[in-house]
């Protein structure tokens, strides 16, 4: 490739090659910011936190409460009865299958 051909494609290219250097550039200050936060803006953001989200997440989940219980009850409901017709199918597999025969030879036996 001669030195024509490279000036070239960067001029054919020059604006996708200036956004993607400035992309990399904000893509690494935000890795520092999130590695390196000076402490007074975390320490900011932590109060604002506990002071303002806390609350509000707590006071909507507790209007919401009787429908979260009743959702988590009715999901636990729903994993016993497919965990007891899982176990039901597997035992029925067992005892139909040739293993199963051999127990039933076992029970005969004795």
């Amino acid at each position: 490739m001669t030195e024509d051909e490279m000036k070239d494609i960067f001029e054919a290219n020059k604006e996708r090659m200036k956004q993607a250097a400035l992309d990399a550039v904000i893509d690494k200050i935000s890795e520092d910011m999130k590695y390196h936060m000076p402490d007074a803006i975390r320490k900011s953001i932590a109060e604002f936190m506990e002071k303002e989200v806390a609350p509000s997440v707590t006071k909507a989940l507790q209007s919401q409460k009787g429908e979260i219980l009743k959702s988590v009850q009715t999901a636990a409901a729903e994993i016993g009865a497919a965990l007891s017709a899982q176990m039901v199918s597997n035992a029925t597999k067992q005892l139909t299958g040739y293993r199963g025969g051999e127990i039933l030879k076992k029970l005969v036996e004795d």
